[in-house]
């Protein structure tokens, strides 16, 4: 069986060398919000009526938005304003 999502994306930043294990909770909500949205597209291309497209005005479609625009907190790393 392949990695999870939260596998993926710790190897990700410990391959960029900037790995903190501060970042776990963090990449733990990001899987949990892609996962979510992943759930959500499948279920707006399901809501499609046959060899038609899926409708914006459709309710998952406001969802999707809601999760693509979420913003996972910042940890500080000291180069910025905090």
């Amino acid at each position: 069986m392949g990695q999870t999502r939260e596998q993926i994306y710790t190897q990700q930043l410990k391959d960029l060398g900037i790995w903190e294990d501060a970042f776990a909770p963090m990449v733990k909500e990001l899987a949990q919000i892609d996962r979510r949205r992943t759930r959500l597209q499948k279920a707006w291309a399901a809501s499609a009526p046959p060899g038609g497209k899926p409708s914006f005005l459709d309710p998952h479609y406001a969802l999707i938005a809601q999760a693509e625009s979420y913003d996972v907190p910042t940890v500080g790393t000291g180069g910025g304003d905090e």
